[in-house]
Protein backbone atom coordinates (compact mmCIF):
# COMPACT_ATOMS: atom_id res chain seq x y z
CA UNK A 1 0.00 0.00 0.00
CA UNK A 2 1.28 3.49 -0.85
CA UNK A 3 2.19 5.64 2.16
CA UNK A 4 -0.19 8.72 2.76
CA UNK A 5 3.32 10.60 3.45
CA UNK A 6 6.93 10.06 2.64
CA UNK A 7 10.33 11.12 2.74
CA UNK A 8 11.52 12.51 -0.29
CA UNK A 9 13.55 14.78 -2.91
CA UNK A 10 10.94 18.16 -3.68
CA UNK A 11 12.34 19.04 -7.36
CA UNK A 12 12.80 22.15 -8.33
CA UNK A 13 11.14 24.57 -10.82
CA UNK A 14 13.08 26.73 -13.07
CA UNK A 15 12.28 29.64 -14.97
CA UNK A 16 13.49 33.53 -15.56
CA UNK A 17 12.86 37.04 -13.41
CA UNK A 18 14.51 40.42 -15.26
CA UNK A 19 15.53 41.46 -12.17
CA UNK A 20 17.51 38.59 -11.11
CA UNK A 21 18.04 36.36 -13.47
CA UNK A 22 17.24 32.42 -14.40
CA UNK A 23 16.62 30.68 -11.16
CA UNK A 24 16.30 27.07 -9.98
CA UNK A 25 13.42 27.51 -7.41
CA UNK A 26 12.50 25.35 -4.29
CA UNK A 27 13.80 22.42 -4.73
CA UNK A 28 15.30 20.24 -1.41
CA UNK A 29 14.08 17.58 0.60
CA UNK A 30 10.56 16.50 2.47
CA UNK A 31 10.71 14.75 5.91
CA UNK A 32 8.10 12.89 7.80
CA UNK A 33 8.86 12.63 11.31
CA UNK A 34 6.15 10.22 12.91
CA UNK A 35 2.18 10.93 12.50
CA UNK A 36 2.18 14.37 14.01
CA UNK A 37 4.58 16.54 12.19
CA UNK A 38 6.91 16.81 8.99
CA UNK A 39 8.89 19.56 7.35
CA UNK A 40 10.35 20.72 3.99
CA UNK A 41 13.84 22.42 3.36
CA UNK A 42 13.92 23.85 -0.10
CA UNK A 43 16.34 26.61 -1.60
CA UNK A 44 16.29 28.88 -4.33
CA UNK A 45 19.22 30.27 -6.52
CA UNK A 46 19.52 32.89 -9.06
CA UNK A 47 21.88 33.93 -11.37
CA UNK A 48 22.62 37.29 -10.65
CA UNK A 49 23.73 36.62 -7.02
CA UNK A 50 20.44 35.80 -5.24
CA UNK A 51 19.61 33.05 -3.02
CA UNK A 52 17.38 31.68 -0.04
CA UNK A 53 16.52 29.36 1.92
CA UNK A 54 13.20 27.98 3.50
CA UNK A 55 11.93 25.83 6.13
CA UNK A 56 8.20 24.59 6.36
CA UNK A 57 6.73 22.80 9.08
CA UNK A 58 3.89 21.13 9.89
CA UNK A 59 2.05 19.88 13.32
CA UNK A 60 -1.41 18.14 14.07
CA UNK A 61 -2.52 16.07 17.49
CA UNK A 62 -5.92 15.10 16.57
CA UNK A 63 -8.75 16.55 19.26
CA UNK A 64 -5.87 18.80 20.80
CA UNK A 65 -4.24 21.46 18.31
CA UNK A 66 -2.77 22.14 14.83
CA UNK A 67 -0.50 24.89 13.20
CA UNK A 68 2.36 25.63 11.10
CA UNK A 69 5.65 27.27 11.12
CA UNK A 70 7.71 29.00 8.17
CA UNK A 71 11.02 30.22 8.51
CA UNK A 72 12.78 31.95 5.51
CA UNK A 73 16.42 33.65 5.08
CA UNK A 74 17.45 35.46 1.77
CA UNK A 75 20.03 37.27 -0.18
CA UNK A 76 18.11 39.38 -2.71
CA UNK A 77 20.29 41.31 -5.56
CA UNK A 78 19.22 42.85 -8.75
CA UNK A 79 21.09 44.12 -11.61
CA UNK A 80 24.61 43.57 -12.54
CA UNK A 81 27.65 44.23 -9.65
CA UNK A 82 29.02 47.37 -10.73
CA UNK A 83 26.31 49.18 -12.42
CA UNK A 84 24.22 52.26 -11.33
CA UNK A 85 20.99 49.65 -10.59
CA UNK A 86 22.52 47.12 -8.71
CA UNK A 87 20.98 46.65 -5.21
CA UNK A 88 21.53 43.97 -2.63
CA UNK A 89 19.51 43.30 0.39
CA UNK A 90 19.03 40.90 3.10
CA UNK A 91 15.65 39.16 4.37
CA UNK A 92 13.92 37.25 6.33
CA UNK A 93 10.63 35.92 7.49
CA UNK A 94 8.71 34.17 10.25
CA UNK A 95 5.24 32.83 10.31
CA UNK A 96 3.42 30.95 12.87
CA UNK A 97 -0.30 29.67 12.90
CA UNK A 98 -1.57 27.98 15.58
CA UNK A 99 -4.96 26.85 16.69
CA UNK A 100 -6.37 24.77 19.71
CA UNK A 101 -9.24 22.49 19.60
CA UNK A 102 -12.02 24.19 21.85
CA UNK A 103 -12.61 20.78 23.40
CA UNK A 104 -9.07 19.94 24.31
CA UNK A 105 -8.85 22.43 27.31
CA UNK A 106 -12.52 24.06 28.08
CA UNK A 107 -11.99 27.39 30.00
CA UNK A 108 -8.52 27.93 28.48
CA UNK A 109 -7.22 28.92 24.98
CA UNK A 110 -4.28 29.42 22.91
CA UNK A 111 -3.85 30.82 18.99
CA UNK A 112 -1.38 32.43 17.10
CA UNK A 113 -1.03 34.15 14.13
CA UNK A 114 2.47 35.75 13.33
CA UNK A 115 3.50 37.16 10.19
CA UNK A 116 6.94 38.91 10.75
CA UNK A 117 9.34 40.03 8.18
CA UNK A 118 11.67 42.29 7.13
CA UNK A 119 10.17 45.25 5.45
CA UNK A 120 11.31 44.26 1.60
CA UNK A 121 10.44 40.20 2.60
CA UNK A 122 7.17 40.35 0.25
CA UNK A 123 8.92 41.79 -2.41
CA UNK A 124 11.20 39.41 -3.42
CA UNK A 125 9.94 36.44 -2.17
CA UNK A 126 5.98 35.93 -2.37
CA UNK A 127 4.31 33.65 -3.44
CA UNK A 128 1.65 35.30 -5.54
CA UNK A 129 1.02 38.94 -6.60
CA UNK A 130 -1.42 39.94 -3.85
CA UNK A 131 1.08 39.01 -0.99
CA UNK A 132 3.83 41.09 -2.93
CA UNK A 133 1.68 44.32 -3.27
CA UNK A 134 0.81 43.89 0.38
CA UNK A 135 1.71 46.33 2.53
CA UNK A 136 0.52 46.36 5.70
CA UNK A 137 0.96 43.14 7.86
CA UNK A 138 0.28 41.94 11.52
CA UNK A 139 0.05 39.10 14.08
CA UNK A 140 -1.38 38.10 17.28
CA UNK A 141 -0.55 35.80 19.79
CA UNK A 142 -3.44 35.35 22.63
CA UNK A 143 -3.43 32.96 25.51
CA UNK A 144 -6.85 33.46 27.68
CA UNK A 145 -7.68 31.72 30.74
CA UNK A 146 -11.18 31.31 32.52
CA UNK A 147 -11.73 30.35 35.98
CA UNK A 148 -15.36 31.19 37.84
CA UNK A 149 -14.69 34.45 39.77
CA UNK A 150 -11.84 35.88 37.23
CA UNK A 151 -10.23 35.54 34.04
CA UNK A 152 -6.75 36.32 32.48
CA UNK A 153 -5.59 37.16 29.09
CA UNK A 154 -1.77 37.26 27.38
CA UNK A 155 -1.50 38.70 24.12
CA UNK A 156 0.96 39.85 22.29
CA UNK A 157 0.62 41.68 18.87
CA UNK A 158 2.70 43.18 15.90
CA UNK A 159 2.11 45.36 13.35
CA UNK A 160 3.99 46.52 10.21
CA UNK A 161 3.94 48.94 7.10
CA UNK A 162 6.58 48.22 4.34
CA UNK A 163 6.54 51.25 2.44
CA UNK A 164 7.74 53.32 5.36
CA UNK A 165 9.37 50.77 7.31
CA UNK A 166 7.31 51.26 10.67
CA UNK A 167 7.10 48.53 13.38
CA UNK A 168 4.22 48.44 15.94
CA UNK A 169 5.02 45.64 19.05
CA UNK A 170 2.95 45.26 21.57
CA UNK A 171 4.42 42.41 24.14
CA UNK A 172 3.37 41.91 26.68
CA UNK A 173 -0.35 42.51 27.01
CA UNK A 174 -1.78 41.39 30.57
CA UNK A 175 -5.54 41.99 31.32
CA UNK A 176 -7.02 40.35 34.96
CA UNK A 177 -10.77 40.79 35.25
CA UNK A 178 -12.62 39.84 38.13
CA UNK A 179 -16.08 39.52 37.97
CA UNK A 180 -18.30 41.43 40.07
CA UNK A 181 -19.11 39.38 43.16
CA UNK A 182 -21.13 40.36 46.34
CA UNK A 183 -18.89 40.69 49.42
CA UNK A 184 -21.74 40.95 52.13
CA UNK A 185 -24.55 38.60 50.52
CA UNK A 186 -24.86 35.68 52.61
CA UNK A 187 -24.30 32.30 51.60
CA UNK A 188 -27.19 30.57 53.15
CA UNK A 189 -30.21 33.40 53.30
CA UNK A 190 -32.70 33.09 55.59
CA UNK A 191 -36.04 35.30 55.10
CA UNK A 192 -35.50 38.79 53.18
CA UNK A 193 -32.57 39.98 51.93
CA UNK A 194 -30.50 42.69 53.86
CA UNK A 195 -29.74 46.03 51.71
CA UNK A 196 -26.33 45.77 52.07
CA UNK A 197 -26.43 42.35 50.77
CA UNK A 198 -26.62 44.26 46.89
CA UNK A 199 -23.26 45.84 47.41
CA UNK A 200 -20.98 44.95 44.56
CA UNK A 201 -17.70 45.02 43.00
CA UNK A 202 -15.78 44.71 40.02
CA UNK A 203 -11.95 44.94 38.95
CA UNK A 204 -10.53 45.17 35.56
CA UNK A 205 -6.53 45.75 35.65
CA UNK A 206 -4.11 45.88 32.72
CA UNK A 207 -0.49 46.11 32.16
CA UNK A 208 1.02 46.57 28.69
CA UNK A 209 4.23 47.59 27.06
CA UNK A 210 4.32 49.13 23.40
CA UNK A 211 7.15 50.15 21.23
CA UNK A 212 7.19 51.79 17.79
CA UNK A 213 10.15 52.48 15.26
CA UNK A 214 11.50 52.42 11.77
CA UNK A 215 13.22 49.00 10.53
CA UNK A 216 16.91 51.77 10.60
CA UNK A 217 16.43 52.49 13.97
CA UNK A 218 17.02 49.12 15.71
CA UNK A 219 20.89 50.16 15.82
CA UNK A 220 20.89 53.31 17.11
CA UNK A 221 21.84 53.63 20.73
CA UNK A 222 18.97 54.78 22.28
CA UNK A 223 16.45 52.35 20.71
CA UNK A 224 15.25 50.76 23.98
CA UNK A 225 14.50 54.50 24.84
CA UNK A 226 11.11 54.33 22.48
CA UNK A 227 9.59 51.54 24.96
CA UNK A 228 6.38 52.35 26.63
CA UNK A 229 4.87 50.79 29.33
CA UNK A 230 1.75 51.60 31.49
CA UNK A 231 -0.81 49.92 34.04
CA UNK A 232 -4.59 50.74 34.42
CA UNK A 233 -6.63 49.96 37.55
CA UNK A 234 -10.90 49.98 37.35
CA UNK A 235 -13.19 49.49 40.05
CA UNK A 236 -16.73 49.08 39.39
CA UNK A 237 -18.72 49.97 42.84
CA UNK A 238 -22.16 49.14 43.11
CA UNK A 239 -23.99 50.76 45.73
CA UNK A 240 -27.75 49.07 47.09
CA UNK A 241 -30.58 50.19 44.90
CA UNK A 242 -33.66 51.14 47.08
CA UNK A 243 -37.22 52.06 46.14
CA UNK A 244 -39.16 55.06 47.35
CA UNK A 245 -43.07 55.67 47.66
CA UNK A 246 -43.22 52.11 46.21
CA UNK A 247 -42.81 52.62 42.03
CA UNK A 248 -39.71 55.19 42.09
CA UNK A 249 -35.92 52.98 41.56
CA UNK A 250 -32.73 54.25 42.63
CA UNK A 251 -29.32 53.09 41.61
CA UNK A 252 -26.95 54.98 43.00
CA UNK A 253 -23.22 54.05 41.39
CA UNK A 254 -19.04 54.65 42.19
CA UNK A 255 -16.38 54.39 40.04
CA UNK A 256 -12.85 54.72 40.59
CA UNK A 257 -9.38 54.75 38.33
CA UNK A 258 -5.97 54.36 38.18
CA UNK A 259 -3.24 54.99 35.71
CA UNK A 260 0.44 53.93 36.58
CA UNK A 261 3.26 55.23 34.83
CA UNK A 262 7.10 54.22 34.62
CA UNK A 263 8.34 57.42 33.35
CA UNK A 264 7.53 61.36 32.35
CA UNK A 265 8.31 64.06 30.98
CA UNK A 266 9.68 67.72 31.71
CA UNK A 267 10.10 71.11 29.66
CA UNK A 268 13.08 73.30 28.86
CA UNK A 269 13.34 76.33 27.24
CA UNK A 270 16.20 75.87 24.05
CA UNK A 271 17.18 79.31 23.24
CA UNK A 272 18.89 78.10 19.99
CA UNK A 273 15.37 76.80 18.58
CA UNK A 274 13.20 79.24 20.39
CA UNK A 275 11.03 76.29 21.11
CA UNK A 276 9.86 75.18 24.67
CA UNK A 277 10.80 71.36 23.78
CA UNK A 278 10.54 68.08 25.61
CA UNK A 279 13.09 66.04 27.89
CA UNK A 280 11.58 62.17 28.50
CA UNK A 281 12.81 59.66 31.59
CA UNK A 282 14.04 56.59 30.62
CA UNK A 283 11.57 53.69 31.46
CA UNK A 284 11.45 52.68 35.64
CA UNK A 285 13.54 56.20 36.34
CA UNK A 286 10.15 57.99 37.33
CA UNK A 287 6.98 56.47 38.50
CA UNK A 288 3.39 58.31 39.46
CA UNK A 289 0.18 57.35 39.32
CA UNK A 290 -3.44 59.92 37.94
CA UNK A 291 -6.75 58.76 39.58
CA UNK A 292 -10.15 59.45 38.25
CA UNK A 293 -13.46 59.18 40.18
CA UNK A 294 -16.80 59.91 39.19
CA UNK A 295 -20.12 59.22 41.20
CA UNK A 296 -23.86 58.48 39.63
CA UNK A 297 -27.29 58.46 40.51
CA UNK A 298 -29.75 57.16 38.23
CA UNK A 299 -33.84 56.94 38.58
CA UNK A 300 -36.49 55.88 37.13
CA UNK A 301 -40.07 54.31 37.07
CA UNK A 302 -42.99 53.40 34.50
CA UNK A 303 -46.74 55.18 34.53
CA UNK A 304 -49.54 52.74 32.45
CA UNK A 305 -52.92 54.34 31.47
CA UNK A 306 -55.07 52.20 29.86
CA UNK A 307 -58.35 53.18 27.82
CA UNK A 308 -60.91 50.93 26.99
CA UNK A 309 -63.76 50.78 24.47
CA UNK A 310 -67.24 49.20 24.91
CA UNK A 311 -68.07 49.05 20.89
CA UNK A 312 -65.85 48.33 17.96
CA UNK A 313 -63.14 46.16 17.06
CA UNK A 314 -60.57 48.53 19.37
CA UNK A 315 -60.96 47.16 22.47
CA UNK A 316 -58.45 49.13 24.90
CA UNK A 317 -55.42 51.45 23.79
CA UNK A 318 -52.23 50.93 26.78
CA UNK A 319 -50.11 53.79 26.92
CA UNK A 320 -46.54 53.21 28.73
CA UNK A 321 -44.68 56.03 29.92
CA UNK A 322 -40.65 55.21 31.15
CA UNK A 323 -39.11 58.48 32.62
CA UNK A 324 -35.78 58.61 33.57
CA UNK A 325 -33.41 60.70 35.31
CA UNK A 326 -29.60 60.22 36.11
CA UNK A 327 -27.12 62.59 37.53
CA UNK A 328 -23.60 62.27 37.34
CA UNK A 329 -20.57 64.37 39.25
CA UNK A 330 -16.97 64.00 39.04
CA UNK A 331 -14.52 66.65 40.17
CA UNK A 332 -11.41 68.46 38.64
CA UNK A 333 -9.13 66.11 37.06
CA UNK A 334 -6.40 68.83 36.18
CA UNK A 335 -4.64 69.23 39.50
CA UNK A 336 -1.30 68.93 40.41
CA UNK A 337 -1.77 65.38 42.20
CA UNK A 338 -2.31 64.21 38.27
CA UNK A 339 0.64 65.55 37.00
CA UNK A 340 -0.25 68.66 35.57
CA UNK A 341 2.28 71.39 35.29
CA UNK A 342 3.18 74.97 34.89
CA UNK A 343 6.71 75.88 32.85
CA UNK A 344 7.83 79.41 33.15
CA UNK A 345 10.30 80.68 31.15
CA UNK A 346 11.71 83.66 29.52
CA UNK A 347 12.65 83.99 25.76
CA UNK A 348 15.50 84.82 23.72
CA UNK A 349 13.38 88.81 23.28
CA UNK A 350 12.92 89.03 27.54
CA UNK A 351 9.19 88.24 26.96
CA UNK A 352 8.19 86.14 30.24
CA UNK A 353 6.09 83.15 28.52
CA UNK A 354 4.42 80.35 30.62
CA UNK A 355 3.23 77.01 29.25
CA UNK A 356 0.95 74.45 30.96
CA UNK A 357 1.92 70.36 30.72
CA UNK A 358 1.33 66.85 32.23
CA UNK A 359 4.17 65.53 33.33
CA UNK A 360 2.83 62.08 33.04
CA UNK A 361 1.69 62.66 29.18
CA UNK A 362 3.49 61.43 26.11
CA UNK A 363 3.34 58.19 27.56
CA UNK A 364 1.08 54.73 26.84
CA UNK A 365 -1.89 55.59 28.51
CA UNK A 366 -3.01 59.46 28.58
CA UNK A 367 -3.18 61.19 32.19
CA UNK A 368 -7.41 62.46 33.15
CA UNK A 369 -8.43 65.58 30.77
CA UNK A 370 -8.73 69.38 32.36
CA UNK A 371 -12.26 69.80 33.45
CA UNK A 372 -15.43 68.56 36.31
CA UNK A 373 -18.74 67.68 35.44
CA UNK A 374 -22.02 67.33 37.50
CA UNK A 375 -24.37 67.00 35.33
CA UNK A 376 -28.72 65.89 35.25
CA UNK A 377 -29.52 63.17 31.97
CA UNK A 378 -33.08 62.93 30.77
CA UNK A 379 -35.07 60.85 28.72
CA UNK A 380 -38.90 60.08 28.45
CA UNK A 381 -39.90 56.68 26.48
CA UNK A 382 -43.50 56.47 25.43
CA UNK A 383 -45.03 53.26 24.16
CA UNK A 384 -48.63 53.07 22.32
CA UNK A 385 -50.02 49.65 21.78
CA UNK A 386 -54.10 48.63 21.21
CA UNK A 387 -55.83 45.71 21.45
CA UNK A 388 -57.87 44.94 19.04
CA UNK A 389 -60.88 41.27 17.82
CA UNK A 390 -58.53 38.53 16.49
CA UNK A 391 -60.50 37.74 12.85
CA UNK A 392 -59.24 34.49 13.02
CA UNK A 393 -60.68 33.69 16.34
CA UNK A 394 -64.51 31.29 15.66
CA UNK A 395 -65.54 33.04 18.96
CA UNK A 396 -65.38 36.61 18.67
CA UNK A 397 -64.23 37.26 21.56
CA UNK A 398 -60.10 36.37 20.93
CA UNK A 399 -58.35 39.78 20.80
CA UNK A 400 -54.53 40.24 19.66
CA UNK A 401 -52.19 43.03 20.17
CA UNK A 402 -51.06 45.78 17.86
CA UNK A 403 -48.17 48.10 18.28
CA UNK A 404 -49.18 51.66 17.55
CA UNK A 405 -45.78 53.35 18.38
CA UNK A 406 -42.97 50.90 19.89
CA UNK A 407 -40.71 53.97 20.98
CA UNK A 408 -41.34 57.69 21.02
CA UNK A 409 -38.25 59.10 22.83
CA UNK A 410 -37.09 62.63 23.81
CA UNK A 411 -33.45 62.61 25.75
CA UNK A 412 -31.33 65.87 26.86
CA UNK A 413 -28.86 66.77 29.35
CA UNK A 414 -27.54 69.73 31.80
CA UNK A 415 -24.01 70.18 33.12
CA UNK A 416 -23.98 73.00 35.69
CA UNK A 417 -20.59 72.99 36.08
CA UNK A 418 -19.53 74.39 32.18
CA UNK A 419 -18.47 77.79 31.62
CA UNK A 420 -21.81 78.30 28.51
CA UNK A 421 -24.62 76.61 26.98
CA UNK A 422 -25.34 73.91 29.51
CA UNK A 423 -27.78 72.44 28.07
CA UNK A 424 -27.21 69.84 25.72
CA UNK A 425 -29.36 69.32 21.89
CA UNK A 426 -32.43 67.64 22.44
CA UNK A 427 -33.07 64.17 20.33
CA UNK A 428 -36.47 62.82 19.90
CA UNK A 429 -36.66 59.39 18.32
CA UNK A 430 -39.44 57.59 17.04
CA UNK A 431 -39.77 53.81 16.00
CA UNK A 432 -43.20 52.06 14.52
CA UNK A 433 -44.37 48.90 12.57
CA UNK A 434 -47.22 49.14 10.67
CA UNK A 435 -49.10 46.23 10.55
CA UNK A 436 -45.66 44.07 11.28
CA UNK A 437 -44.61 44.78 7.46
CA UNK A 438 -43.17 48.47 7.60
CA UNK A 439 -41.00 49.58 9.34
CA UNK A 440 -40.29 53.45 10.40
CA UNK A 441 -37.80 54.83 12.03
CA UNK A 442 -37.36 58.88 12.46
CA UNK A 443 -35.28 61.12 14.70
CA UNK A 444 -35.13 64.98 14.78
CA UNK A 445 -32.24 67.04 16.92
CA UNK A 446 -33.09 70.76 18.40
CA UNK A 447 -31.28 73.17 19.74
CA UNK A 448 -32.02 75.41 22.64
CA UNK A 449 -29.71 77.92 21.37
CA UNK A 450 -29.32 80.85 19.02
CA UNK A 451 -27.33 81.82 16.52
CA UNK A 452 -25.83 85.33 15.89
CA UNK A 453 -25.92 87.01 12.31
CA UNK A 454 -22.70 85.28 11.53
CA UNK A 455 -24.50 81.76 11.76
CA UNK A 456 -22.62 81.20 14.79
CA UNK A 457 -23.98 79.19 17.65
CA UNK A 458 -23.94 81.41 21.07
CA UNK A 459 -24.83 81.08 24.77
CA UNK A 460 -28.46 82.70 24.26
CA UNK A 461 -31.57 80.76 24.49
CA UNK A 462 -33.50 80.49 20.81
CA UNK A 463 -36.72 81.21 22.80
CA UNK A 464 -34.92 84.56 24.50
CA UNK A 465 -34.11 85.78 21.32
CA UNK A 466 -36.76 85.39 19.20
CA UNK A 467 -39.39 84.87 21.31
CA UNK A 468 -42.77 83.41 21.10
CA UNK A 469 -43.18 79.86 21.11
CA UNK A 470 -39.70 79.40 19.21
CA UNK A 471 -38.09 77.23 21.87
CA UNK A 472 -35.92 75.36 19.73
CA UNK A 473 -33.49 75.56 16.27
CA UNK A 474 -34.07 72.13 13.92
CA UNK A 475 -30.98 71.37 12.94
CA UNK A 476 -31.13 67.86 12.07
CA UNK A 477 -34.16 65.35 10.59
CA UNK A 478 -34.28 61.74 9.14
CA UNK A 479 -36.86 59.41 8.31
CA UNK A 480 -36.00 55.62 6.93
CA UNK A 481 -38.49 53.08 6.18
CA UNK A 482 -37.95 49.45 5.56
CA UNK A 483 -40.73 46.54 4.08
CA UNK A 484 -40.74 42.42 3.96
CA UNK A 485 -42.43 40.22 2.24
CA UNK A 486 -42.30 36.67 3.20
CA UNK A 487 -44.39 33.96 1.36
CA UNK A 488 -44.92 29.71 2.02
CA UNK A 489 -42.46 29.01 -0.99
CA UNK A 490 -45.65 26.99 -2.99
CA UNK A 491 -46.81 27.45 -5.66
CA UNK A 492 -50.14 26.78 -7.30
CA UNK A 493 -50.72 24.93 -10.87
CA UNK A 494 -49.12 22.98 -12.40
CA UNK A 495 -45.32 23.03 -12.10
CA UNK A 496 -44.82 20.45 -15.14
CA UNK A 497 -43.34 18.05 -13.71
CA UNK A 498 -46.73 15.73 -14.45
CA UNK A 499 -47.55 14.06 -17.63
Amino acid sequence: KRPDRATGILFPTFGEEEARGLFMKDGGFYFVMGDYFDMALTGSIFTKGSWNVKMATRYKLRYKFNGTFDLEYSHDQTGDKGSVDFFETNNFGVKWSHTQDSKANPGTSFRASVNFSSPSNNRYNSNDIQEALQSQIQSSISYSKTWSALSLSVNALHNQNSRDSSYSITLPNITLNVNKFYPFKRKKRVGKAKWYEDFSLGYNTSFQTKIDFKAREVKEPDFWNKLKMGMTHKFDIKLPSFTILKYINFSPSVNYGMNWYFSSQNQYYNPETNKVEVIRTNQFDDFGVTQTFSAGLSMSTRIYGLFNFRRGNLKAIRHMISPSLSASFSPEMGTELNGYRIYNYTDINGIEKSVEYNKWGGGLNSPPSKGKNASISFSVKNNIEAKVLNPQDTTGTGTRKVKIIDNLGLSGSYNFLADSMKLSNIRIDMTTNILEKVGISANMTLDPYAIDAKGKRYNVYNITQNGGFDLFRLTNASISANFSLRGEGKGKGNDGSGA
